[in-house]
């Protein structure tokens, strides 16, 4: 990706998380406060398919993170070796 776009992609990253945490606590707040997990806060608002779709999203995210490690750790690897 070249250190320019891997720099930008990183801060973009960081910042949608950061709006993502945010968010959450705005929602914790304004739904009373007494949650303590977005899995609460989902069966709250809605059911509990809402707590399905919510494992279903963390797991594609974290098997994504998972599979960019891989080709991360792939790529540095193989041009130690070379």
């Amino acid at each position: 990706m070249g250190i320019w776009l891997g720099f930008s992609v990183f801060i973009v990253v960081a910042l949608l998380s950061h709006i993502s945490n945010m968010m959450y606590l705005r929602v914790k707040d304004l739904a009373g406060g007494r949650f303590n997990s977005i899995y609460e806060l989902a069966y709250v608002f809605y059911g509990r398919s809402g707590i399905y779709t919510v494992c279903v999203v963390q797991y594609i995210v974290n098997f994504a993170a998972i599979i960019l490690y891989f080709i991360v750790l792939g790529e540095v690897f193989a041009s130690m070796a070379a």
